[in-house]
């Protein structure tokens, strides 16, 4: 099974697209990604992202910048010592790879799954996903800004609610980094299932 398709589009009409495969890297699911030119012909093979590769590593996003680099996250299991985690990796305009695997979520108690990502014209991007526990109850909304240049700031929370679950959150970024998050939260409107956003700036 190659399943869960992610897609960017790519300053020169060009995109790029990710997913997760079963057992292409010899255990459960592994990343993979391939580059299209602008007439939607590959550019190159498709390659595999992920250097740890016990259990499954699933879910992956993608966003690029305004020069035709991207980053990649997706959620990785036991890599950080307990469940599911975030990692990401970044990848040049030419489709190689720009150093090894990062780890993206710093909270490591529990799951920390479904994440989300959009980067802004300079190569800053931001990353949201899922966290069970983080929060004081089920699960909660965090997210991490990696500048261009630089090392990334912490973690932050986004949801003010914290009763029941926040969770399946989506991102959106202008071209200078600010960016607002969305996401469904249980029971903050007193009726089942919200939808709720917050407004970060920088």
């Amino acid at each position: 099974a190659q399943d869960i398709p992610q897609v960017a589009s790519l300053p020169d009409g060009g995109f790029v697209v990710v997913w997760q495969s079963k057992y292409v890297d010899g255990d459960q699911d592994g990343i993979l990604v391939r580059r299209y030119t602008a007439a939607g012909d590959p550019a190159g093979d498709e390659l595999q992202l992920n250097e740890f590769t016990t259990g499954n590593q699933q879910r992956p996003v993608v966003a690029a910048d305004g020069t035709g680099k991207f980053v990649v996250v997706w959620q990785s299991y036991q890599q950080d010592g307990s469940d599911f985690g975030i990692i990401g990796r970044r990848l040049t305009a030419a489709g190689t790879t720009d150093g090894g695997e990062f780890a993206v979520s710093q909270y490591t108690t529990g799951k920390q799954i479904r994440p989300a990502i959009a980067a802004s014209a300079d190569g800053t991007f931001t990353v949201t996903w899922a966290s069970v526990g983080q929060d004081g109850d089920t699960y909660g909304v965090f997210a991490r800004r990696f500048p261009a240049g630089g090392a990334p700031g912490d973690e932050f929370q986004l949801n003010a609610w914290t009763t029941g679950s926040q969770y399946h959150p989506g991102l959106k970024t202008s071209a200078n980094g600010d960016f607002v998050v969305v996401w469904d939260s249980a029971e903050q409107d007193g009726n089942g299932l919200a939808v709720i956003a917050r407004r970060r700036y920088l």
